[in-house]
């Protein structure tokens, strides 16, 4: 024992302060990680204090003994953090675009709650200068004055100076079609090509896809009836726990669905998916949704047991699937170009086969049980 303590006494000075720095290092990147799991996965800043106290109790190594305040486990702490690893992103980020031969963008603008203007930004280039795969990234969220065009080009070109990205290697990009970003004379991609005559422009197609189904449901009155009934049927649902428990009840007692956990889903304008899932839950509950209205709400009950509206919600439900699908195929991070027309002739013949046949629904998964 007094060995031990006399050959810590011979230690350098300089070698403790040492063993002390490599420490405080570990307990910053352990820190940092904790920070980084919070902030990758978009839960509150709040989390990161909380998520810290839960592996100090775990006795995860390098976490304080005590909540200091020089302890690094506030969510000021998170905000400092979660600065420095966007710095480090972007820098990373920068020198690989900056190495590609070419790059493109993904463009689009909207506005918060608040009425706050942002643009959202992606980019996709070559990794490993120009010899790697084809990546698409987030790079950052701009925010313009305003949502004019000028607006919106001012901050754009002004950004890609910041972050030295050369306006000659843009090859590409692609906005949504409203007449902001693709007006012929005043649009964001008209004024970019001011400055970038060999700009490609695209509108993204899933966007292009998901308008068509949308318009095709305004521009029909019993397309936007059974579109309002199913915004109903959600909304009977959601708004009462015990109408959702005796719903649930019986979804388990027909044995629907993995478990018999299906549920009502919300329609949103604003995904594009949602519309073909909500009709496709519909359908898949309509026995045990039936069952609950039939004592619940007599009005609904009869709404829904109406043939035609059957009949609509299993046709929906049968080609917003088969769209679905196709939406999905053109969302895949790396998609084939080559194989996308085959993808859309593949669906319109489906749906030609089943519904423009000698024998209407004919290998439908919906309409045929109907």
């Amino acid at each position: 024992m007094w060995k031990e303590q006399e050959k810590r006494r011979m230690v350098p000075f300089s070698k403790h302060i040492a063993k002390m720095h490599d420490a405080e290092m570990e307990r910053i990147v352990t820190w940092m990680q904790i920070a980084w799991s919070v902030l990758r996965r978009f839960m509150p800043i709040e989390e990161y204090a909380k998520q810290c106290g839960f592996q100090k109790f775990m006795g995860t190594s390098n976490m304080p003994i005590v909540n200091e305040y020089s302890s690094y486990v506030s969510k000021d702490a998170a905000k400092e953090f979660g600065k420095a690893i966007r710095h480090v992103y972007l820098e990373k980020l920068k020198s690989d675009i900056s190495k590609s031969p070419w790059y493109a963008l993904q463009v689009d603008e909207s506005t918060d709650l608040s009425t706050m203007q942002y643009m959202i930004l992606y980019v996709t280039y070559i990794e490993n200068a120009g010899n790697g795969e084809i990546c698409t990234k987030f790079i950052d969220l701009l925010r313009p004055e305003s949502a004019s065009t000028e607006s919106l080009f001012d901050a754009l070109v002004s950004y890609l100076k910041l972050v030295d990205l050369p306006m000659q290697k843009l090859v590409g990009i692609a906005t949504d079609g409203a007449t902001v970003m693709t007006g012929q004379h005043t649009g964001l991609v008209t004024r970019l090509r001011e400055k970038v005559p060999h700009l490609i422009s695209f509108h993204y197609i899933a966007h292009r896809q998901a308008l068509v189904a949308g318009d095709a449901f305004k521009t029909n009155k019993e397309f936007k009836y059974v579109d309002k009934l199913a915004r109903k049927v959600y909304e009977w649902t959601s708004r009462s726990a015990k109408r959702h428990a005796f719903l649930g009840e019986a979804v388990r007692a027909f044995g629907i669905g993995r478990r018999g956990k299906l549920r009502v889903l919300k329609m949103h304008d604003v995904r594009w998916l949602s519309k073909g899932q909500v009709m496709v839950s519909i359908v898949r509950i309509m026995p045990a949704l039936l069952t609950v209205l039939k004592s619940e709400d007599a009005t609904l009950y009869g709404y829904l047991t109406n043939y035609k509206v059957q009949c609509l919600f299993h046709f929906f439900a049968d080609v917003l699937g088969e769209l679905n699908v196709l939406n999905s195929n053109f969302q895949e991070e790396h998609p084939d170009i080559a194989s996308i027309g085959g993808h859309i002739k593949s669906v319109t013949e489906n749906l030609r086969l089943s519904f423009f046949g000698d024998i209407f629904a004919t290998d439908t998964r919906y309409m045929e049980d109907f």
